[in-house]
């Protein structure tokens, strides 16, 4: 139930004011405004930095696809250069000659022309007879699967540890001579040398680092992270166990990245992964920089709606203090009800100033009508006075009168007094009568009420008899019923005593 409001005494000259509408309206107008456009700019810079972290994502996604994109390119190459290469005229006598003065030769030619990383010769043994750019020979790569299939006259490519590289993009092409499987050519771009991912950070702008398993063995961002493995137990799961990209947020040596890392597969397997990332410090510097933009723009936005809402609150009360000060004036004024308030603007308060012109006319109509009126009852008082001067003249008289009539009365009172002793008189005579016939009426009511009690009795007695006689007659029906048994009796009882004579006592005692 809502509380009562408590009525102020608007004679208390010393009650304490409220706070004024003209404030109240600008702190509120003033509240409203900033927290409108703050909020807005609060949300704003949210879904901007929610929709900069997506983009940031998506864009991170597709520089990962790029990366792939890549590698795939240099697949390609890879297979073209390895396929290439091991069709050299020559080369499968070389090496079944042992020729390791040819090898070298054609292996340079070919890998300087190539643009390659390494090539190295296998031996159908899995052993590197025949290297450059750092493959040395006499390596034994046998278990590796990619070799062993190369090995059986099948192309195949691994991007995975190979020789002395921790981490390689790698195609080998068998090595054929008169039919036969001699050997297998290995062409090869080492990932672990930078070029990739230096690659990568010039086209994309982004930080990137290759992993071989979930140690890292190239990276943008130092030279002193490699060789240190992932530390991070979400990636781990999703990316090397699971096979997923994963994406989120992740600090390295203190530093927070927005990151993307991929699978590297290799023969079905995960070999290692690829990462892209970018700072966090460069979405951030993006979201201060806009707000740096925003922010000026929001304060110049709240200072100008203060200003017009002071403006509007201050022409509002300004009307508002027109309409007060017309009323003080007529309040403490001599209360000229021809003024009026003066009207500006036709709305809400141009409405209570046109309602209060009509209340003064309406007033001032009243008042001409009391003027009036009051002229019409000085007359009547002095007609009254008039007649009132008149009507005690007329009481003078009446009370002459009432003098005359009263001597008169005395008089006659006199008159009474003889007449109420005879009255007396007969009063007493009058009582005497009034006794005897009073014993005389008791009397007769007495013998009145015997009489209604004989009548009640006759009637009591005669209700009696008739139901005696019902009585009577009902007893004698039975008597007969009761005789007629009482012989059937007697005769069963004879039949009896004939037939038993040693019952005639009991037949006795029961007759």
């Amino acid at each position: 139930m809502a509380r009562e409001k408590k009525e102020l005494d608007r004679f208390d000259t010393n009650a304490k004011r409220g706070w004024q509408i003209k404030s109240k309206l600008i702190t509120i107008f003033v509240t409203a405004i900033v927290v409108c456009i703050v909020g807005t700019m609060a949300l704003t810079l949210e879904i901007f930095n929610r929709l900069l972290t997506k983009d940031t994502e998506t864009t991170l996604q597709h520089t990962a696809a790029g990366c792939f994109e890549t590698l795939s390119d240099w697949q390609g190459t890879l297979e073209g250069f390895s396929n290439l290469i091991s069709h050299l005229k020559g080369l499968g006598k070389a090496l079944t000659e042992g020729d390791s003065r040819t090898l070298l030769d054609m292996i340079d030619d070919a890998g300087g022309s190539s643009g390659v990383d390494f090539v190295a010769v296998i031996n159908k043994n899995g052993v590197i007879v025949n290297g450059s750019f750092g493959i040395m020979a006499g390596q034994n790569v046998s278990n590796i699967p990619a070799v062993q299939n190369a090995l059986r006259g099948n192309k195949s490519s691994i991007t995975n540890e190979f020789a002395s590289s921790e981490f390689a993009l790698v195609s080998l092409s068998p090595i054929e001579y008169h039919d036969n499987i001699v050997g297998a050519i290995a062409c090869g771009y080492d990932l672990t040398n930078g070029s990739f991912t230096e690659l990568t950070k010039d086209s994309y702008d982004v930080e990137c680092t290759i992993f071989s398993g979930d140690t890292r063995v190239s990276t943008t961002l130092g030279k002193e992270l490699i060789g240190i493995k992932v530390d991070n137990p979400e990636v781990e799961q999703a990316t090397l166990r699971d096979g997923k990209n994963f994406a989120g947020i992740v600090k390295i040596r203190g530093k927070k990245f927005y990151s993307v890392y991929c699978p590297i597969k290799s023969e079905g397997k995960i070999s290692g992964m690829l990462f892209v990332a970018k700072s966090m410090e460069i979405v951030s510097s993006v979201r201060n920089h806009t707000f740096a933009i925003v922010c000026p723009i929001l304060t110049i936005l709240i200072l100008i709606f203060i200003a017009i809402t002071y403006t509007f609150v201050h022409w509002l009360m300004w009307r508002i203090y027109n309409v007060t000060n017309f009323l003080t004036d007529m309040a403490t004024g001599e209360a000229d009800l021809t003024k009026r308030c003066k009207l500006f603007i036709r709305d809400e308060i141009g409405d209570l100033i046109i309602e209060f012109d009509a209340f003064l006319d309406k007033l001032q109509s009243i008042i001409k009508e009391v003027k009036q009126t009051k002229d019409s009852l000085y007359v009547s008082g002095k007609d009254l006075n008039d007649s009132s001067q008149d009507t005690s003249r007329a009481i003078t008289e009446i009370i002459t009168n009432i003098d005359t009539i009263n001597q008169q009365i005395i008089g006659q009172n006199d008159s009474v007094h003889q007449s109420a002793a005879a009255v007396d008189d007969i009063s007493d005579s009058i009582t005497s009568l009034n006794s005897l016939i009073n014993t005389q009426g008791m009397s007769v009511s007495q013998a009145s009420s015997a009489v209604e009690q004989m009548v009640g009795n006759i009637s009591s007695v005669n209700t009696s008899v008739d139901k005696m006689a019902s009585s009577f007659n009902e007893l004698t029906s039975n008597a007969k019923i009761g005789i007629a048994k009482q012989n059937d009796v007697n005769e069963r009882i004879k039949m009896i005593e004939s037939q038993s004579e040693m019952l005639l006592e009991a037949n006795t005692t029961i007759s």
